[in-house]
């Protein structure tokens, strides 16, 4: 029986000393990724420390278990700088949308204006108008490329039609001019035409 039972204590011996081993080696590890991951919980570089934070996160599984008396703080001491970052990421992003809404309904507004008065013959109080539109313009906080250059496009086409039309408002005057006396005519005709009939 004492043999037999020297025999059972060396392989669990052996086991204990092998485990302990192992579990020790993946504290130290899961250690070392603590402090990489302490050093990014405040960082600002959104993508990149997603991605490198994503990449520690996934090391850490492939580590394994540490002895059980440490592994809860372990994992508090881990998941605290992460959450920490991807909360000041989600934070900073949802007022980043905020902001680009705001700027998107201001851009959508001048486009508006400007569309409203593209057709004006108010020269030169809707060229202060339209100049002041083009200021404001510039002042309002950047898009996203394929939206900022659709609402641009948008804009521009209002702002050219108007100061088109004012650089040649002689010609579109005298064209108004040419219109009002070819309905006068009309109205001369018609009404030579209804005096005919009535004296015929």
């Amino acid at each position: 029986a004492q043999a037999l039972w020297d025999r059972f204590r060396a392989a669990r011996n052996e086991l204990r000393k092998r485990s302990d081993a192992y579990l020790g080696a993946n504290l130290e590890k899961k250690r070392a990724l603590c402090a990489q991951v302490a050093l990014l919980g405040e960082s600002t570089t959104w993508n990149e420390t997603a991605d490198l934070i994503k990449g520690l996160q996934a090391e850490w599984k492939d580590v394994g278990p540490v002895p059980v008396r440490h592994a809860q703080a372990l994992w508090l001491e881990f998941r605290a700088p992460c959450d920490r970052f991807f909360t000041r990421r989600k934070e900073y992003f949802a007022r980043v949308d905020g902001e680009r809404r705001t700027a998107a309904a201001a851009k959508i507004a001048l486009c508006e204006k400007a569309e409203a008065l593209a057709d004006s013959t108010d020269w030169d109080a809707t060229t202060t108008v339209m100049k002041r539109l083009q200021a404001q313009w510039k002042e309002t906080a950047p898009l996203p490329r394929p939206q900022s250059e659709e609402l641009w496009q948008r804009f521009r086409k209002a702002c050219d039609r108007f100061f088109d039309r004012r650089g040649r408002r002689d010609e579109l005057a005298q064209e108004a001019l040419l219109e009002q006396a070819a309905g006068i005519c009309d109205q001369v005709d018609a009404l030579a035409a209804s005096l005919q009939g009535e004296n015929a």
